[in-house]
């Protein structure tokens, strides 16, 4: 099984009725700290080389696309 990750987020409000707010800053809140893509990659084990390989594919893939970008 994999580690246990334990994380605190909180978003506070003045009011009662900004439950909508308060779940659109959760949100973000999570997106910004990058809490679902850590969780996501700790799902299933990976080892070292299977991680380099999926890095330098990333890099690939953005390269790709700024020169793409780029040539437009």
């Amino acid at each position: 099984m994999a580690k246990a990750i334990y994380i605190e987020v909180e978003a506070n409000s003045k009011y009662l009725d900004e439950n909508e707010r308060l779940i659109k800053k959760f949100v973000k809140k999570v997106k910004k700290d990058g809490l679902l893509e850590l969780v996501r990659e700790r799902r299933h084990f990976q080892s070292a080389s299977e991680k380099r390989r999926r890095k330098r594919e990333r890099k690939k893939r953005i390269s790709r696309e700024t020169t793409k970008k780029n040539n437009k």
